[in-house]
């Protein structure tokens, strides 16, 4: 099995094309208890295929000075430019899918314009994209995406599903998953992106990592692109509570 190809962020950085995002190891999502040794499974596998990304705070090597790129999160324009200005920023992390576009208008801009890679969080939509999850019914009560997300609310996803069928009937033609598709999309989008998935089972690594090797063609990005147009989603991101800690605002605004 052939490694998976590098990619660039910022300065040089170089780091594997897909990483692996590790907040739904944690409570984050729902308190379901998750095997650790299922994780660590995971983990392992991750770097047995390659994996140099892992997306997790190691505030300790921070605070030892052993960090020697630097990124930031879901900052607005403005601050972007100031934080560029006082030292190089190898990367910015932002959510960026299918479903998640609305930082293509100014913030992936600005980027390449300052030269900062793109981190691309929940690249299949928190889950959405896999098409696994088929009502709101299957998410837990003190899930995230029920209490926080107006897009997991029961009628914004039966409209979102209507997307996710013809993102499955895509894949199915392409003899892929909706997932590998979806990943594959991101991935089209430059060699200065590099989506973190983010999974607790190695089954679902390695399909998410297979999307690595999928090639669309122009016809079927325009495809994907258009049907998943940001003004076809039903609902925003996140409730207004947590949208006002994303790039939308920026640190002199107003909450």
């Amino acid at each position: 099995m052939a490694p998976l190809p590098m990619r660039k962020l910022g300065q040089g950085f170089e780091v594997s094309c897909l990483g692996l995002g590790l907040m739904g190891m944690t409570a984050f999502y729902s308190t379901d208890p998750v095997p650790s040794s299922d994780c660590i499974a995971t983990i392992r596998r991750a770097i047995e295929r390659g994996c140099t990304f892992f997306d997790t705070a190691e505030l300790e090597l921070l605070d030892e000075g052993k960090i020697r790129h630097i990124g930031v999160s879901e900052v607005s324009a403005a601050d972007l430019r100031k934080a560029a200005a006082i030292a190089p920023i190898s990367a910015y992390q932002l959510e960026w899918s299918l479903w998640s576009r609305d930082a293509e208008a100014e913030i992936i801009p600005l980027c390449r314009e300052l030269g900062i890679g793109i981190v691309s969080y929940s690249p299949l939509g928190r889950g959405f994209l896999s098409g696994t999850i088929k009502s709101p019914a299957d998410l837990s009560e003190d899930d995230f995406r029920r209490v926080g997300q107006p897009r997991f609310a029961e009628e914004a996803f039966k409209k979102n599903m209507e997307m996710v069928e013809k993102l499955r009937a895509v894949a199915t033609r392409k003899g892929c998953t909706p997932s590998q598709l979806a990943l594959a999309w991101v991935l089209a989008q430059g060699d200065d992106v590099v989506p973190i998935p983010g999974t607790r089972r190695t089954k679902y690594l390695e399909e998410n990592l297979s999307a690595a090797d999928i090639v669309l063609s122009a016809d079927e990005l325009a495809e994907l692109s258009q049907a998943f147009a940001p003004e076809a989603v039903s609902g925003q991101r996140y409730d207004q509570a947590n949208m006002s800690a994303t790039f939308h605002y920026g640190s002199d605004s107003k909450k």
